[in-house]
């Protein structure tokens, strides 16, 4: 009897934050548990699935600041985590 090898699927949960519904969702829900660090990560993921240039155009924010949001430890301002959820919102509707 021959065992089929079975290796890791390739899986990653950031695409799905994509969708706003469930990233806000998401995202609330690790601040009323008080979870900074995750709901960082929360926006983070959803960053790391959109087009960059597009998406500072909209927001704003120069792309260098997203990319250190992605990549950097520590605690962005509240002012710009509102700017990036606001992005996010109008990305999500069509203004890809």
């Amino acid at each position: 009897m021959k065992l089929k090898k079975m290796g890791l699927i390739e899986y990653d949960p950031s695409k799905e934050v994509w969708d706003p519904e469930v990233m806000f969702a998401t995202f609330l829900s690790c601040l009323q548990e008080g979870d900074d660090v995750a709901a960082r990560e929360v926006l983070a993921a959803a960053l790391r699935h959109c087009n960059k240039s597009r998406f500072a155009r909209i927001s704003g924010i120069p792309r260098r600041t997203f990319y250190n949001f992605l990549n950097e430890p520590g605690s962005p301002s509240l002012a710009l985590v509102a700017k990036v959820c606001r992005a996010i919102g109008n990305e999500s509707l069509g203004l890809r």
